[in-house]
C-alpha cells in the first residue's frame, strides 16, 4: 500500500488513488499560496521577507506539481494546470526553477558557470 510521506493516511483507505490524492493536495496548495501571492503584492504592510517566504513556499510547490505534470507523455498538464490557475507559466517555472536551483549543492553551481573569458579578445590580459 502506498502512503505518501506527508499525508498520515493512506490515500488508498479513502477509495482515492495516492498520485491523484497528491496531486489535488499540491493543486489546493498552489491556488492557495498564489491567491496570497497576489494579494500580498498589492496590501500595504507585507514586508519583502514575508513576500520572499511566500514566494520560496509556492515555488516548492510549483517545483513538485511540475515533476508530476510536465514530464514526457503527460499532454501538456503543466500549461493546462497553470490555466486553470490564472498563474502565468513564466512565473510558475521562474519560481520552480528558484526552487531548483536552491535544492543545489553550491559546489554543483559553481562547477556549472564558466570563470573564464574567450581568448583573443582586445584588451584581454592572460589569466
Amino acid at each position: 500500500m502506498q502512503q505518501h510521506p506527508e499525508s498520515s493516511v493512506p490515500a488508498e483507505a479513502v477509495g482515492v488513488p495516492a498520485e491523484t490524492a497528491f496531486e489535488a493536495t499540491l493543486t489546493q496548495e498552489i491556488a492557495d499560496l498564489w491567491s496570497v501571492h497576489s494579494q500580498t503584492q498589492t496590501v500595504l504592510g507585507r514586508t519583502k521577507e514575508e513576500l520572499r517566504t511566500l514566494r520560496h513556499e509556492l515555488g516548492h510547490r510549483l517545483y513538485k506539481m511540475k515533476l508530476l505534470l510536465a514530464s514526457p507523455g503527460r499532454g501538456g498538464q503543466w500549461s493546462k494546470f497553470l490555466s486553470a490557475q490564472r498563474i502565468p507559466r513564466a512565473s510558475a517555472d521562474r519560481y520552480a526553477k528558484a526552487y531548483e536551483r536552491m535544492l543545489q549543492p553550491i559546489g554543483e553551481i559553481a562547477s556549472c558557470e564558466s570563470f573564464r573569458q574567450s581568448p583573443g579578445e582586445p584588451g584581454d590580459k592572460p589569466l
